[in-house]
């Protein structure tokens, strides 16, 4: 019952990382994301490098994909070359009915190519997995003496991949005045009273031929890094959207404040979105519907020239709008949507009517016969089957009602997360019945019975508290119980949410007024015909004056939009308001209800809007406020007045309870990111989820997109979706915990990331951009090597600044069915940052010198021939790439492929620029974000690796004043391997002794004089330059080059990872009330005798920004106390979490000093802060903070006797207290 029987969770067991693997693992908790051999915030892992027309055009295309389908239905093996060969790109066939920002993507996933094939290569790798397997069997069984074996985790091979699919398709007495009788505010509410009346009698009745006044869709084509591995990669999605579900599938809302001031009718890319799973990409060629069986199949172009269309503004919102209100109370089935999920847009389409009429199905108005329904299916595949749904037949034939079949949106296609390239839209009813993405339509006598139709978008009475129970499989099934027309219902925007009101500003003279505001919707048609506040409780209401969109009646008294309200209150009025309340009413004089009524699947909340405020102090100005609180903020914000309640505080301490003790590393967890070996990270829990593929009601895709990620996005969506079922099944994929790094490195980088994305949101002329994906034409293609070519792309918008800094690296992506395919390279142009003054647009494509309208080959010959400034800013960057070809045993190199295949003007997307490490020139280098100079650096660098390489070269030797000297290894197989051979050499020569690059090869032919072999110590100590002060080595190639032969050998050699690497530091000297001259006295002592270091006056600021960089625990003790066993103790202190308040120690010997100060009294063992505390001036500033017992931090008193005692106890001292006495 319920659905969910098929929820079998299975988990494979695991020991957990070793002891040695714990103590080992670095300390991640400063946020450091470039760490060789880990991956990265982006998934890539530092320091490796890997590998015009009509119908006759696209009925052609189509054969040639057919074609392709029919390969791969023999078996036959498909490369990267044959699919993109096999599918044509046919965006630029009939352009106005392709959604804005759309991509063109492959349909097939690099896994399939690669590894769903049987290529011999896999088969050689698979009969070797599966001896490895059996042999493992056999030496269990041994072990085991014949014992039963443990269950094996349930997996289906046939689903591992993903596959090619063909679905393209008055009352003034006498004598007095107005003055007299009413007072100035209420005079101004009679005038708005008045106006308001004037304004609703002469609203306009809209004909469905209008025009949407919205002409402020998108202009921004990016697309967001959230969606880059998901299969939703291939279009774009307004940043401004506040994601409820984490990345996929997109379920999102727009700001309050945003939504109100985007006006009546909502832009397309501000308008709330509500998917089950991925998109479906169809095609307008294509794409068909199917009505009644077969009764009528139509194409995209039959349904828009051959039906009467009418466009009209349409409101529509989500039936669990404002459900984090009920989640706070008690959570239930769905995510925290806030009260921003609606708006309204202009629609056009044909109504259902015609269409329905046009198959046969006779005008049914309900009057006689059976009771008869029009069922909706849409195209998308999702765990429980296709989305389906139906309204009464009746309903739909009634003209009046305007139920039609949606194309265009505000005057746009739609837009792929609104249904394109059609949808059903149901005015009056809630988003739900709108069915996107329509595939058939057909009429029944039984309502649909689709598992969404069941068990979705349906209001629960109070006692179903679960899917299972028998009044659960009653109440779904219920007729009554499923959400058809929207609920009345309002919201408060202004005071928008965290909003702050100076009380000085009360004080301001007598008129000062606050406009309070929002917005009320209601649904079935009908007029909000009044909107009231409340600001003393709801005992008495403000009147508010409303505005609708022009012309917003149908049919003579139909309302299909919702209305924004405002009303004008005194300031002081505002200040003393406990609350603010809004409340509105419908034709039929009902209102809301006050209260909020909970239920299973959080739908349809509809009480009062309110608002609270409280008066606080502004610490920096000393000045009060009050400060505006909303009842929650959406998704997993925190910052409304709704608090957690009992209930769900309960819940969360039984989720919290039973967890295994196991541990950890990052890097055990990084291991398991594939569909048959999942595991994920939840609230610093470790999961197996691999058993839960098979049946997650979102599909494979939310899952995979944290599959052995390290960091807290996982915590904040599963928490953002999931009910107590969900965290039920959680439970039972249980396997352990992170280990404290790790559990910091996730806190740390979880700030960093988030400081780092607000900080972007700011930038300036660079194209790049850190979090969004942005579109680049590739316009001339040119042959190295038989298989390496240098690829240039145009920057969109005639944009002229690239904006990479030197080392750094550029994201390149092409879309995939499942998933972006992305690849990090480094481009060989340009090599030099822009001028300060260089445009940050060129006036055309000519400006590079290429006259516009030549053919794309003529095109790309002439870029080829002309000069390149090495300078950022002529709007063009280039990348050299080595193709790896296919050959009969394996499907080769994918993006290489795609390059060097795909037609000249195709587009790929761009993202950065990625890397920590950034070239600043004459020897300064930023890494992660701190400075450090070095005169001498040494580079190994193995195959494609190269090319950051050269990048630092270049900059180096092009600048002509800079005294860098650089050292190379650059390691290949063979010397046609050697990339940019002919450039390094140029370089060598140019820096006459500064740079010297040796190349070693692996299989080198009869005629290579060079070194061979693999790279080994003997050689980088040979080449390279050796450790010491301004000394760094800089890695990247192969994984298995750099972690079984580079990084060991350079520490052997004396190098350090990240310390040595860090090794332009200076000792810092800070003299406390030193005048100028003694400061420059001592700095010039310690410079004679060789001394590096930084002589300043007194700087308390800086102790506390040394410790949030350098400290995690800060010592405590008294000044006759040293440390006997250092190591042990370090190794003890590492079980804590430096990012809590900490405050570890033993107990003073001294009993008058307990009885005195309690738990914060300590002895000779000291005390341990952690940097939280040690940030707070005084230890008694943090009386919360009581102090943690480590019993076994035994403290040795030599003090008034001996120690002979203590040692034949067999305890080991950690501490020596009184050593000065004793």
């Amino acid at each position: 019952m319920g659905g969910t029987s098929h929820f079998v969770v299975e988990k494979r067991d695991h020991p957990g990382s070793s002891e040695q693997a714990i103590e080992n693992e670095p300390d991640w908790g400063a946020g450091h994301n470039h760490r060789v051999g880990f991956k990265n915030v982006d998934g890539r892992v530092p320091g490796y490098s890997g590998e015009p027309g009509g119908p006759k055009y696209w009925e052609k295309a189509m054969k040639k994909y057919e074609a392709l389908l029919d390969r791969k239905r023999k078996g036959e093996l498909i490369n990267f070359r044959d699919v993109i060969d096999g599918e044509d790109d046919l965006r630029l066939i009939h352009p106005q009915d392709r959604a804005v920002g759309v991509r063109f993507a492959l349909d097939c996933t690099e896994d399939w190519v690669k590894y769903g094939q049987k290529w011999p290569i896999n088969e050689a790798k698979k009969k070797k997995v599966e001896e490895k397997k059996k042999k493992r069997e056999e030496e269990q069984d041994s072990q085991q003496n014949g014992a039963g074996k443990p269950a094996k985790p349930a997996h289906d091979d046939k689903t591992s991949h993903g596959d090619l699919k063909d679905g393209r398709k008055n009352d003034v007495g006498e004598g007095e005045t107005l003055e007299d009788k009413y007072t100035d505010e209420e005079r101004a509410l009679l005038r708005a009273l008045q106006h308001e009346k004037d304004y609703m009698a002469n609203l306009g009745t809209n004909d469905g031929n209008q025009e949407s006044p919205q002409k402020h869709n998108r202009c921004d084509v990016s697309i967001d890094e959230a969606d880059q591995f998901t299969p939703d990669n291939w279009f774009p999605r307004s940043a401004e959207l506040i994601r409820l579900t984490g990345k996929h599938p997109l379920n999102a809302e727009a700001p309050l404040t945003g939504l109100l001031a985007a006006g009546l009718i909502t832009p397309n890319e501000l308008h709330y979105v509500r998917n089950h799973g991925a998109v479906p990409r169809l095609m307008w060629e294509y794409h068909t519907v199917d009505i009644n069986d077969g009764k009528l199949t139509l194409t995209m172009d039959e349904l828009k020239h051959g039906y009467r269309s009418i466009n009209i503004p349409v409101f529509m919102a989500c039936d669990g709008n404002r459900r984090k209100e009920l989640n706070m109370m008690r959570r239930t089935q769905g995510f925290n949507w806030g009260a921003g999920g609606g708006g309204c847009a202009y629609w056009k389409g044909a109504l259902l009517r015609d269409v329905l009429l046009a198959a046969g199905v006779p005008e049914d108005l309900g009057n006689d016969g059976p009771r008869r329904w029009v069922n909706f299916e849409g195209s998308e595949d999702l765990s429980a089957g296709k989305y389906a749904t139906c309204i009464p037949l009746a309903y739909a034939m009634d003209p009046r009602n305007d139920v039609m079949l949606a194309y265009e949106m505000n005057d746009l296609p739609l837009p792929p997360d609104h249904g394109y390239p059609v949808r059903v839209i149901i005015p009056g009813h809630v988003g739900g019945r709108c069915v996107k993405w329509l595939k058939r339509v057909w009429v029944s006598e039984k309502e649909n019975a689709s598992y969404y139709h069941i068990w979705d978008n349906r209001v629960l009475p109070s006692f179903v508290t679960d899917n299972e129970s028998p009044f659960a499989e009653t109440m779904f099934r219920h007729p009554g119980t499923a959400c058809m027309e929207q609920n009345l219902n309002s919201v408060i925007v202004h005071p928008q949410q965290g909003e702050k009101m100076l009380l000085k500003d009360a004080g301001k003279g007598k008129g000062a007024e606050y406009r309070i505001q929002g917005f009320a919707y209601d649904g079935g048609g009908h007029e909000v015909q009044r909107v009231e506040v409340s600001l003393d409780d709801g005992e008495t209401w403000l009147y508010c004056i409303r505005k609708f969109p022009d012309l917003p009646i149908r049919h003579g008294k139909k309302f299909w939009t919702w209305c924004h309200w405002h009303v004008d209150v005194p300031l002081h009025r505002m200040v003393q308001a406990r609350s603010i309340m809004v409340k509105c009413w419908n034709v039929f004089k009902n209102s809301q209800p006050r209260d909020p009524a909970w239920n299973l699947k959080g739908m349809m909340n509809n009480c009062w809007y309110t608002v609270k405020s409280e008066i606080a102090q502004d610490d920096e100005t000393d000045g009060a406020y009050v400060l505006f609180r909303h009842p929650t903020e959406p998704a997993n914000g925190d910052g409304g007045w709704m608090q957690p309640s009992v209930v769900n505080q309960i819940e969360l301490a039984k989720r919290e309870a039973g967890t295994p003790q196991k541990q950890f590393t990052r890097e055990e967890i990084e291991k398991h990111d594939s569909e048959d070996d999942c595991w994920i990270v939840v609230d610093g829990k470790v999961y197996d989820a691999t058993s839960v593929m098979s049946w997650h009601p979102g599909g494979k895709a939310p899952i995979m997109v944290h599959a052995g990620r390290v960091h807290a996005e996982t915590t904040e969506e599963f928490g953002s979706i999931h009910d107590g079922f969900a965290y039920e099944k959680l439970k039972e994929c249980l396997l352990g915990t992170v280990t404290n790094k790790a559990a910091n490195f996730i806190k740390e980088n979880g700030k960093k990331q988030a400081a780092e994305k607000a900080k972007s949101k700011g930038d300036n002329k660079a194209t790049l951009q850190k979090h969004r994906w942005v579109p680049t034409k590739l316009i001339a293609r040119k042959a190295i090597s038989e298989d390496t070519r240098a690829y240039t792309f145009q920057l969109p918008d005639h944009k002229a600044i690239l904006g990479l800094g030197t080392c750094q690296h550029i994201l390149i992506g092409f879309h995939l069915k499942d998933k972006m395919l992305v690849r990090s390279y480094t481009p060989t142009r340009p090599i030099l940052p822009a001028l300060n003054d260089t445009p940050d647009r060129l006036p055309s494509p000519a400006q590079n010198g290429i006259p516009n309208g030549r053919g794309a080959k003529e095109r790309s010959k002439a870029i080829n021939e002309q000069h390149h400034d090495l300078r950022d800013g002529d709007g063009t960057f280039e990348l050299v790439v080595k193709t790896y070809f296919p050959t009969d045993q394996q499907p080769g190199g994918a993006m290489s492929n795609i390059l060097d295949c795909m037609p000249l003007g195709e587009e790929v997307e761009i993202r950065g620029p990625t890397g920590d490490i950034v070239y600043l020139g004459n020897g300064t280098f930023l890494i992660d974000g701190e400075e450090r100079k070095y005169r001498r650096v040494s580079l190994v660098l193995g195959g494609s690796g190269v090319t950051p390489g050269f990048s630092l070269l270049s900059r180096v030797i092009m600048s002509g004043d800079d005294e860098t000297e650089i050292r190379v290894v650059d390691a290949n197989n063979t010397e046609a391997d050697i990339l940019l051979r002919e450039e390094m050499e140029e370089l060598v020569k140019k820096s006459k002794g500064q740079l010297k690059v040796v190349h070693v090869l692996s299989r080198p032919s009869d005629e290579w004089k060079g070194l061979t072999g693999y790279v080994t110590g003997e050689i980088l100590k040979n080449n390279l330059f050796a450790p010491g002060e301004g000394a760094a080595t800089f890695v990247c190639g192969p994984p298995v080059m750099m972690q079984k032969a580079v990084l060991p050998a350079m520490k052997e050699w004396g190098y350090e990872e990240d310390k040595d690497l860090s090794n332009g530091g200076k000792l810092l000297i800070q003299l406390v009330d030193a005048t100028d001259a003694e400061m420059t006295d001592v700095a010039g002592r310690l410079a004679k005798v060789g001394v590096d270091a930084e002589v300043g006056g007194w700087d308390s600021r800086l102790e506390k920004k040394m410790a949030i960089r350098y400290l995690n625990l800060f010592v405590l003790c008294d000044d006759d106390t040293f440390f006997a066993a250092m190591n042990g103790l370090v190794a003890k202190l590492t079980t804590y979490d430096p990012t809590q308040p900490q405050y570890v120690g033993t107990l003073s010997e001294d009993m008058t000093t307990v009885r005195l100060h309690g738990s914060q009294a300590f002895g000779g063992g000291g005390v341990f802060l952690s940097r939280d505390i040690l940030l707070r001036n005084c230890i008694y500033d943090n009386n919360d903070v009581r102090m943690t017992w480590m019993r076994d931090l035994w403290p040795l008193d030599l003090s008034g006797g001996g120690a002979s005692g203590f040692y034949e106890s067999g305890i080991k001292p950690f501490s020596i207290h009184h050593f000065k006495g004793g």
